[in-house]
């Protein structure tokens, strides 16, 4: 509050004017009227704000001298409201997804659509807080929640893109600031792997279940058995981003995902999409193995049911759904710290320990040999060593 008092008497209107945005609202939902804003004394309360003969709040004190502060903050507080200058830190930040993504242009797809992706995975969980809510403790809640269902790396790219549209927001709003929650350090290269054991007892357990029991719940749970076997099966057998998962079907033409019996291709975005460098999404030709079990689903599903990846009630499934029923199937066998993106990471993981060079995990999964590099210590340095063996052995002499 001095320091506003100080702008104030210093002629530093625009200082004056972010400081007062910046400061808890005194009062809010009224716009600036006529009347003049006096504070009023009632026998044996706090001292009172009141616009006329409109009262405005509490003002929690019995000091003239501190009331009087309040009052000034209060008018900067309005007139800046009045002029488009807003601190971020008092917004709402489900507020701030929305204003971030409103303020992408239109013409920047792949932008928009990462940043969408990443936002409304975060948003229930920032739901009702303000960004001030989120500094220190605030933060590291919202990611212990979201760490129950994502993977590390995916709740530390969604905290950053909050960050991102914090700093966006308060820059076109006039009062740019930086997200008040520390940054994380990325986790380490290796994190969870799903187990051969694990896969199998997860695929074990899927097996046994029945879709035409008599009770609509044991239809409903087997129904969610076949979804997480499906996840599990493409999942590890091709290190495939969970959210190309969502309404996959057995044949283009949906607008999404889809398996091509006929060529045993997987086209995990429909063919023409844009997708990001980071998100690279390769149609893959499936192994022999792997083609003859969704051929299988395929027969199993029947001609007039066109999703592989479906509700119980036959609608595409969205990504929130699978990684819900695998979340809930991991911890129903008692398998901890798993995720859905745990079996892209199984995969890759595999890759590398069975020697396989990185310019083909790359082709495969959709991962930049950069990042195999950084996140994996992965390469195919090994592979070119050899070729210089001669002059490296020329140095040593006779």
């Amino acid at each position: 509050m001095p320091s506003l008092l100080e702008q104030l008497r210093r002629g530093e209107r625009l200082g004056a004017l972010r400081t007062a945005a910046s400061l808890p609202q005194i009062a809010s939902g009224f716009l600036p009227q006529e009347e003049e804003v006096v504070v009023k004394k009632r026998q044996e309360r706090n001292l009172e704000l009141w616009r006329g003969s409109t009262y405005l709040g509490s003002l929690g004190t019995r000091d003239p001298a501190k009331a009087d502060e309040l009052r000034h903050c209060y008018v900067y507080q309005e007139e800046a409201r009045g002029e488009g200058v807003v601190d971020a830190r008092q917004s709402l930040a489900t507020d701030v997804i929305d204003d971030y993504l409103d303020g992408i242009p239109l013409e920047d797809e792949g932008a928009r659509a990462l940043g969408k992706e990443r936002l409304e995975r975060i948003r229930g969980y920032v739901e009702d807080k303000r960004i001030a809510d989120l500094a220190g403790k605030g933060m590291v809640a919202v990611e212990r929640e979201m760490r129950k269902v994502y993977a590390h790396s995916v709740v530390q790219t969604c905290i950053k893109t909050l960050g991102t549209a914090v700093r966006q927001v308060s820059l076109d709003n006039g009062h740019p600031i930086e997200p008040p929650w520390a940054t994380r350090k990325e986790a380490p290269g290796r994190e969870r792997v799903i187990s051969p054991r694990e896969q199998e007892a997860g695929l074990s357990w899927a097996a046994d279940r029945n879709h035409s029991a008599p009770l609509l719940a044991d239809r409903w749970a087997a129904h969610r058995k076949m979804i997480f076997e499906r996840l599990l099966e493409l999942g590890i057998g091709t290190g495939t981003r969970g959210g190309r998962f969502a309404a996959m079907a057995y044949e283009g033409g949906h607008g999404c995902g889809y398996v091509d019996l006929a060529t045993g291709i997987m086209h995990r975005v429909p063919p023409g999409a844009a997708t990001s460098a980071l998100k690279a999404a390769p149609a893959l030709k499936l192994p022999p193995k792997l083609l003859g079990k969704v051929r299988r689903w395929r027969a199993e599903d029947g001609p007039d049911q066109p999703y592989i990846f479906r509700r119980f009630n036959g609608k595409p499934a969205d990504l929130k759904y699978l990684e819900e029923v695998f979340k809930d199937a991991m911890d129903t066998l008692g398998i901890a710290g798993v995720v859905l993106h745990t079996c892209r990471h199984t995969t890759i993981t595999r890759m590398i320990e069975k020697g396989v060079p990185a310019s083909i995990i790359s082709a495969v999964v959709g991962i930049s040999i950069q990042m195999l590099r950084r996140r994996y210590n992965h390469s195919d340095d090994m592979a070119v060593q050899p070729l210089a063996h001669p002059a490296m052995d020329g140095l040593l002499g006779d």
